[in-house]
């Protein structure tokens, strides 16, 4: 297994790891900034439906009918949709094409056009082009009429848009400027949000705050160790309290959670119990059950300080060891999962070889992750990247 530190300044952690015919790689980012993702296709939301008044005013400036073949075959493609969009509102109730056969009509209307000037640069028209549903998701919350326990599951951008509004009919449709109108926009949004709710999934992202703040302070997180549990619980809550005065937050955060953070440290099994416990373990075949495996034979080498299998003779007796590490898992952290005994056949004989093809594999994807980090274009891979080279598959989890 290989582990990558790099200096303070990147803040990222990688871990690779070739198993027999299994590759497990991590990725630990604290923030990195995507400049760009490369998509691979990249549908464009153009607001077409809801156009600002510039864009409404340029279209507006295009008259189709009166225009001849030439100027029609040079007038750029958003404006042929806009000005068809606006014929399909009008004849469909301003309703927008909704499943197929609307889309295929509303495509139609445009590939008249298109196919009546053959020599027009509008033959490669897109004609999938999305539109806005963020007004309509917006107004899908009544934020007046809900409880304490709605509001505070309600998504942030929910809560941040619809103040807006209300600042924009209070201050002439104008965005908060300087200082002194940003601040009044948050407090607007503080006096109204569910804060107040000691069980709010706000609270919760507090903690972490607060946690990250611990960690730079004393360089591990809290109840790493268990002789310092008691002492971390009171640590944790300056820190708390510290970034609740400095963002002025009246907020009630429970000694539940202090104690909980505390208490689970820094170790992911607890998030890995969440997880394993999610739909992706119905499968007794996905790859998180190779994941749990990885784990289990860890656990077999705090125990015997050797791997399961790493001589013939060896191997029949530690599929049944490899078994209670196995079980002993599932059980410490309450997990119903059905993990097989081909597995548990199959990572004693492994022996803890590790493959040239699957570390050559792994090494090129570790690498290509590097290089995404480095140079800030496309997307990394979330977190944990599992490979099965038995079934040539692989799966990424957020653990």
């Amino acid at each position: 297994m290989a582990e990558h530190k790099p200096n303070k300044e990147q803040r990222y952690d990688r871990q690779l790891r070739t198993y027999g015919l299994v590759g497990y790689m991590r990725l630990a980012v604290k923030e990195h900034t995507v400049v760009e993702s490369h998509p691979d296709s990249a549908l464009e939301d153009l607001r077409l439906d809801t156009p600002f008044s510039e864009l409404r005013n340029y279209i507006n400036s295009y008259d189709l009918d009166s225009m001849d073949k030439k100027d029609h075959s040079h007038t750029p493609w958003i404006i042929i949709i806009a000005k068809y969009l606006e014929k399909w509102y009008s004849e469909h109730d301003f309703q927008l094409p909704k499943n197929y056969k609307e889309k295929e009509a509303f495509r139609q209307l445009i590939r008249d056009v298109v196919e009546s000037h053959p020599d027009s640069a509008l033959e490669d028209l897109r004609l999938d082009t999305p539109f806005s549903e963020l007004r309509n998701y917006i107004n899908s919350y009544d934020l007046d009429s809900m409880d304490k326990k709605d509001h505070s599951h309600t998504p942030w951008i929910i809560i941040i848009a619809k103040y807006l509004e209300k600042w924009y009919s209070e201050h002439d449709f104008q965005l908060p400027k300087n200082y002194k109108e940003k601040e009044a926009f948050r407090q607007l949004i503080r006096d109204a949000s569910c804060m107040d709710n000691p069980d709010s999934e706000m609270v919760l992202y507090l903690m972490l705050r607060s946690v990250d703040r611990f960690y730079q302070q004393h360089s591990r997180y809290p109840g790493v160790y268990n002789y310092q549990v008691e002492e971390d619980i009171s640590r944790l809550k300056v820190c708390v309290n510290s970034l609740l005065q400095e963002y002025s937050l009246n907020v009630n955060v429970k000694d539940d959670y202090v104690h909980e953070f505390c208490r689970y440290g820094a170790a992911e099994p607890h998030t890995v119990a969440a997880l394993l416990g999610a739909s992706c373990m119905d499968n007794p075949d996905s790859e998180m059950v190779l994941y749990l495996m990885l784990r289990s034979v860890d656990r077999f080498y705090q125990q015997h300080s050797r791997y399961p299998g790493v001589y013939n003779y060896q191997v029949e007796e530690d599929i049944s060891r490899l078994k209670v590490c196995v079980n002993s898992l599932l059980q410490e952290y309450s997990l119903n999962v059905n993990v097989k005994d081909d597995y548990v056949h199959e990572f004693c004989r492994y022996g803890a070889a590790e493959p040239h093809t699957v570390a050559a594999l792994l090494g090129g994807a570790a690498a290509q992750e590097a290089i995404k980090l480095i140079t800030h274009q496309f997307v990394p891979f979330n977190n944990t990247f599992i490979y099965n080279a038995m079934a040539q598959t692989s799966a990424t989890f957020q653990l």
